[in-house]
């Protein structure tokens, strides 16, 4: 995979914190794993792989629910392990 454009970052960034603030009035627990269901649901696998390898470098920028949430959020499976022999 090659690495995300800032502009792709950035805009993956704000999604996720637009989804947080959506989630904000939740208790903690529950807006947490909704989020990260949303993204799961609803992002590529690669928007999710873009923004996990982005997340730790921009931490500061992200809603401290997101920032709890990323732990959650599935990573694309390797095909190659997953084939039926």
């Amino acid at each position: 995979m090659s690495t995300p454009s800032q502009s792709t970052i950035t805009t993956l960034i704000r999604s996720a914190n637009e989804i947080a603030n959506f989630f904000k009035s939740y208790p903690d627990e529950s807006a947490i794993a909704s989020i990260a269901e949303h993204i799961n649901l609803f992002w590529t696998p690669v928007m999710r792989e873009q923004f996990l390898a982005s997340a730790a470098q921009h931490q500061s920028e992200l809603h401290p629910l997101v920032q709890q949430c990323v732990a959650l959020i599935k990573r694309r499976r390797n095909e190659k392990s997953h084939k039926t022999l």
